[in-house]
């Protein structure tokens, strides 16, 4: 005999480290009762899942309440933080390259100058020359699809102010998430039952746990199924019109 705990709700676990890390093991490789940690944990978590809910529920409104307001900055600042990036990235290669930056290098760390650049003169050059090219193709194309940008805005702007007039449609993708669960839950079970009809075959603990007690002959907590070729086949359906 040994010291034992109620593990999952169902089975009499060894308080001994060793024997419950290797029985533990064995358990949860089993499909069946990795399912079940699962959804105990899930149980087990219920406060922070609601809360976590309520909170994005509520950023999303904020986040819908500052697109509406903000949109149009958004989106120029998504044009514009690029086409500088690709510019003075560019700018500073080439002068790199071209020893401008000479007089700084007191002012300069080794360290980012090194990762800055290639190491290489001319390669800096090249380098600088395509993303200050890229920059500003970048900023042309901006500016020349302007009205384009000004749709966007325009429609980005309209769709939070329905949202915002209309809440419930935040609420259809919970909606359909929820009916989603349930049907594959009874659809779930359904295929528990049919797994349910292979017959039962039970293995002893003791040839899993290398430092069990030698009168160790446990039967029953765990359990395989097996199948005829027939089953088989209607597992499979059963799996194809599920999804």
């Amino acid at each position: 005999d040994y010291e034992t705990f109620v593990f999952l709700g169902r089975y009499c676990m060894p308080t001994e480290q060793i024997q419950y890390d290797e029985m533990k093991d064995v358990l949860l490789n089993q499909y069946g009762n990795g399912i079940t940690e699962w959804v105990l944990e899930i149980m087990d978590s219920w406060e922070a899942l609601i809360v976590a809910f309520v909170v994005a529920f509520a950023a999303g409104f904020a986040y819908l309440f500052c697109l509406e307001h903000l949109a149009g900055r958004a989106v120029y600042v998504c044009l514009i933080v690029p086409c500088l990036a690709f510019c003075s990235t560019g700018i500073y290669l080439v002068a790199h390259s071209q020893g401008a930056l000479a007089s700084r290098q007191g002012l300069v760390d080794p360290t980012f100058e090194s990762a800055a650049t290639t190491g290489n003169a001319k390669n800096d050059l090249i380098l600088g020359a395509v993303l200050a090219a890229i920059g500003v193709l970048f900023g042309v194309v901006a500016i020349c699809c302007r009205e384009a940008v000004e749709t966007a805005i325009g429609c980005i702007e309209a769709t939070c102010e329905c949202l915002l007039e209309v809440p419930s449609l935040l609420l259809i993708p919970v909606i359909t998430l929820c009916l989603q669960v349930v049907v594959l839950s009874i659809v779930g079970f359904g295929f528990l039952l049919l797994v349910s009809c292979g017959n039962v075959k039970e293995e002893s603990m003791a040839h899993f746990v290398s430092q069990a007690p030698e009168d160790l002959n446990v039967r029953g907590i765990l359990r395989t199924f097996e199948y005829r070729e027939s089953e088989y086949y209607y597992l499979a359906f059963y799996i194809f019109m599920m999804f």
